[in-house]
């Protein structure tokens, strides 16, 4: 103990009966000690420790009802003094703890707190900021005094932060006209016209995690109705209600990671036996090829027929693709990259992605192809770059008829950026994607089409690009489309 705790404890046992607790704070080491009588001239030392929340309702309780003899003068009864007495304070913090207890949202929280301060303390405004990074961002207010800002950087309130890290208590400011400066007004916009401000930090750790701010345009009278303990408590209490909120969102969303595994294990049994059905037809159809092009060969058919074999043949071999895809789906551990480069440059020119395009034309959507880039060669089997923009395609195309614009447009785009990568842009004038919606899109299952779609074509597209090394996102820049952007480096060949 230094020197002024030792004439604390010495008052403290020469006041005999008068009282039976006192506290000493040491901000330092996050710990309050509780000193109490046991008999004879003998004391009990107890520490309460800032983490501890049943260690602070105790406290809260305790300073509520037990005059306080730290100041070095024993005060008179608290319930003869101004602002809330002892069991009104008690009374309100049980409440707080009920009403919190029912809180499911961090919005549900704010307006709980805002609720208590506001009946306590009538303060002309609230505002709740979190710590993140150099920032405090604004999670909740009411009547903010910083107007429309979301964050605020902490070097522009430094001398506040340093005051509260030093002695981890609220701070009051009962005049702010001779107490903060220009400089400060900048950073509380709000507070102009205001007379005083009270902040309320809560810590974790040694770290400062919050700041509840509440601002008051009549001069505040420093006494029962700040008493700090209590009002750290309150805000820490509704911090700890935050933070059971978001562990248990974590541990749902946790779970439904678990149920997407479990579908995804579920998928890949599936697509085994998949594969081996439609393995069985195309051997079946395979020969029946091989005999029509022995007829073509020998001349009993004309090259029409002959340029569609062609094309059947090409998409036999590309479902037989798919079907060997699908099998080292179903066993990732095994797939090998092929080191197979192509030119996708004329891409949409040919099968089977030209046969799409026209099919798009028939149902009266203008298809706009700007191609930029005069060879591209990228290190992907032409069927996987395929499949992916067939998907892209299909996508667009079905976008497109749910807006049911009588105007409907799919523009594409092939380029070289900057960072020499061939660049595939798709654009639709579609119903186009929710905010929502944006951050799912590329889930496996994640669909929005009412009992037709899958959730597995833009998944198994952005994940042969990233196999590939290339990558698949989406621009929302423009207002007017939606445009799906794949992008690959080039291979110098």
């Amino acid at each position: 103990f230094n020197e002024e705790d030792k004439f604390k404890i010495r008052k403290f046992i020469k006041a005999g009966n008068k009282t039976d607790f006192l506290f000493l704070n040491y901000p330092e080491y996050e710990l309050i000690l509780k000193v109490f009588k046991s008999g004879w001239r003998t004391l009990v030392f107890e520490f309460l420790i800032y983490e501890n929340l049943k260690d602070i309702e105790q406290l809260i309780f305790n300073r509520s009802i037990i005059p306080d003899l730290t100041s070095g003068t024993a005060d008179q009864d608290v319930h003869n003094r101004p602002g809330p007495g002892a069991a009104d304070l008690v009374n309100i913090y049980n409440q707080l703890s009920i009403k919190l207890s029912d809180c499911e949202t961090d919005e549900h929280v704010f307006f709980v707190l805002d609720n208590i301060f506001s009946e306590i303390l009538q303060p002309d405004s609230f505002d709740f900021l979190n710590k993140s990074g150099d920032y405090f961002e604004v999670n909740f207010s009411r009547n903010s005094i910083f107007f429309n800002i979301e964050k605020v950087n902490e070097n522009s309130i430094k001398w506040f932060i340093n005051s509260l890290q030093t002695t981890k208590l609220p701070l009051l400011l009962e005049n702010l006209n001779a107490e903060i400066t220009d400089i400060d007004y900048e950073a509380f916009p709000g507070l102009k016209g205001k007379n005083s401000i009270f902040i309320i930090p809560v810590f974790q750790s040694i770290d400062l995690k919050n700041l509840i701010i509440l601002s008051f345009s009549d001069p505040v009278i420093s006494d029962r109705n700040f008493d700090k303990i209590f009002f750290t408590g309150i805000a820490g209490l509704g911090c700890i209600t935050l933070e059971k909120i978001h562990t248990k969102n974590e541990h749902k969303n946790y779970e439904n990671h678990l149920g997407q595994k479990e579908k995804l294990i579920s998928m890949g049994n599936i697509i085994a036996g998949v594969a081996h059905e439609i393995n069985n037809p195309l051997s079946i159809i395979q020969l029946d090829l091989d005999d029509l092009r022995l007829r073509c060969i020998t001349g009993k058919a004309d090259k029409e027929t002959a340029d569609v074999l062609n094309s059947l043949q090409e998409e036999i071999d590309r479902i037989s693709f798919l079907v060997r895809q699908l099998k080292e789906y179903a066993r990732p551990d095994n797939e090998v990259v092929p080191e197979e480069i192509n030119d996708i440059s004329q891409l949409f020119y040919q099968y089977p992605v030209k046969i799409l395009l026209k099919s798009l034309k028939k149902k009266n959507i203008e298809v706009k192809i700007e191609n930029f880039s005069e060879k591209a060669f990228v290190q992907i089997p032409k069927i996987r770059i395929i499949q992916i923009v067939m998907n892209l395609l299909t996508n667009a195309c079905e976008a497109l008829e749910s807006a049911g614009r009588e105007s409907k447009t799919i523009i594409i785009r092939l380029y070289n950026d900057e960072s020499e990568n061939i660049v595939i842009s798709i654009l639709d004038n579609g119903e186009g994607i929710s905010k929502d919606n944006i951050e799912k899109i590329f889930l496996p299952f994640f669909t929005t089409k009412k009992g037709d779609g899958t959730g597995l074509g833009l998944s198994i597209s952005y994940s042969i690009a990233k196999k590939y090394g290339g990558y698949l996102y989406v621009n929302l820049k423009n207002r007017e489309f939606t445009e799906f952007v794949l992008k690959f480096k080039i291979i110098d060949k």
